[in-house]
């Protein structure tokens, strides 16, 4: 073992986090939560914690393609006599989604690795950053009238997960599943349901909604929106320049200004949202030099508290939250599986969440007790089979030795995965602007 897992700080932590993993997936807390939920009345054959961490195995480790497979790993895992039937009965329950569910929450809310200290500083005064996306697949086709998709030749029956991903807990803070025909408007956050104050929000440019977006700004939280292409407010002001290009182009639309290439610009601008209200908003324009075209930012965000280039180095971090939809496609079963029960298919989709949540937690703590070193999120996804089933098999026998099994597993995270250049800075490191520069980089490259 390294000696950075020896020491005594190490050692309390590695003793705090076999207690947490042995609390929230205890034989006696997941019963607790299955009975909540309304999965099992009374625990028979199937035991729900046997059930879970057999299908938690199967999902992490992307060993799974089929319902019966599911059924031969949970019989060695349980060393129970349970037949198909039987297994598939009790997956198929209109509850199992719930308990799914039930188990995302709990464990979401407490096994996370706080990522504070990766946030750039400019970050540092927001509760929270909120990345907003969502992504869709296609299910069996009987489920098209419960689950209609766009493409009704290719896709006739899909579904579509909206998340709010956390840059600072590293995991999804709300989980929506719908229809993939459903607009992605719906799934805004609005104050009603999520708080919002001094928190910062980050979308793509299909979230462009300006009164749900306002809505948030009342309720004193921040966004950035991608705008898109053909956004054409009135300028009202400019946030920099000489006073002879404002009187140049306040009071003008923006196509009616011509803009510079490789220059960036910063506007207060009014534009009407679907609502026919006007509204007031900061846009930024940002020159990239491969598409040789203009980005656009819409935001709240005053220009003296974020200026113009941090708001396009802010952005990219956007990234994370594909970065997730990559990895639960890939290496943790979120596929297309053979079956037309509504309660299967969501309760695998959350299934899918929890696998990645829990292996993210052990990573990222094995990260944490040696900080000089970065671990790859995404070769360990690919190398779960390595490790996370003997993490599982050492829960399913109520922890026993735990401790010994983590230690086993921080070595060989620390070993293998490693990122291949060391020198390659982090999408966190790339964007870590500090204060004191802001002044030198609020002025546009260009009048």
């Amino acid at each position: 073992i390294p000696i950075t897992l020896k020491d005594h700080h190490n050692e309390k932590k590695i003793g705090q986090i076999e207690e947490e993993l042995k609390s929230h997936l205890s034989r006696e807390q997941i019963t607790h939560l299955a009975k909540q939920s309304g999965f099992v009345q009374r625990v028979r054959d199937i035991h729900p914690h046997s059930l879970l961490l057999s299908l938690l195995r199967c999902f992490s480790t992307h060993q799974v393609h089929e319902i019966s497979g599911l059924h031969r790993s949970f019989v060695k895992d349980s060393s129970e006599k349970v037949t198909y039937s039987a297994f598939y009965e009790q997956l198929s329950k209109t509850e199992f989604p719930d308990f799914a569910m039930a188990v995302y929450r709990s464990i979401g809310s407490q096994l996370y690795v706080d990522q504070q200290d990766k946030i750039p500083s400019v970050f540092a005064e927001f509760e929270d950053v909120l990345l907003q996306d969502g992504s869709s697949w296609a299910i069996h086709e009987c489920l098209a009238s419960v689950y209609p998709g766009r493409f009704t030749k290719t896709a006739p029956a899909a579904i579509e997960m909206h998340t709010l991903y956390s840059l600072k807990r590293a995991s999804y803070e709300v989980v929506a599943i719908a229809p993939d025909s459903v607009s992605e408007h719906d799934y805004i956050p609005q104050p009603d349901w999520i708080d919002c104050r001094n928190k910062l929000f980050m979308y793509d440019a299909g979230y462009v909604n300006i009164p749900k977006l306002e809505k948030l700004g009342q309720a004193d939280g921040y966004y950035i929106v991608k705008a898109k292409s053909n956004t054409n407010p009135v300028i009202m002001a400019i946030h920099t320049g000489p006073s002879w290009t404002q009187r140049k182009r306040v009071g003008k639309k923006l196509r009616e200004c011509p803009l510079k290439k490789g220059s960036d610009y910063d506007f207060q601008v009014q534009m009407k949202g679907c609502d026919k209200k006007v509204y007031d908003l900061r846009l930024v324009l940002l020159w990239n030099p491969q598409t040789k075209e203009h980005v656009r930012f819409l935001t709240n965000l005053p220009a003296e508290r974020v200026t113009l280039k941090e708001i396009g180095q802010l952005y990219r971090l956007r990234w994370q939250v594909e970065l997730t939809y990559k990895e639960l496609k890939s290496h943790t079963a979120l596929v297309r599986f053979l079956t037309a029960n509504e309660a299967i298919v969501l309760g695998f989709v959350l299934l899918s969440l929890i696998a990645m949540q829990l292996r993210r937690y052990v990573v990222l703590s094995a990260e944490q007790l040696n900080p000089a070193s970065r671990l790859s999120l995404h070769k360990a996804a690919i190398s779960a089979v390595e490790f996370m089933p003997s993490l599982i098999g050492c829960l399913l026998k109520a922890g026993n030795g735990l401790k010994q099994v983590l230690l086993e597993i921080f070595f060989y995270l620390e070993s293998t995965m490693k990122f291949s250049n060391p020198h390659r800075r982090s999408a966190f490191e790339k964007c870590q602007l500090e204060r004191n520069e802001k002044l030198a980089l609020c002025q546009p490259s260009a009048a």
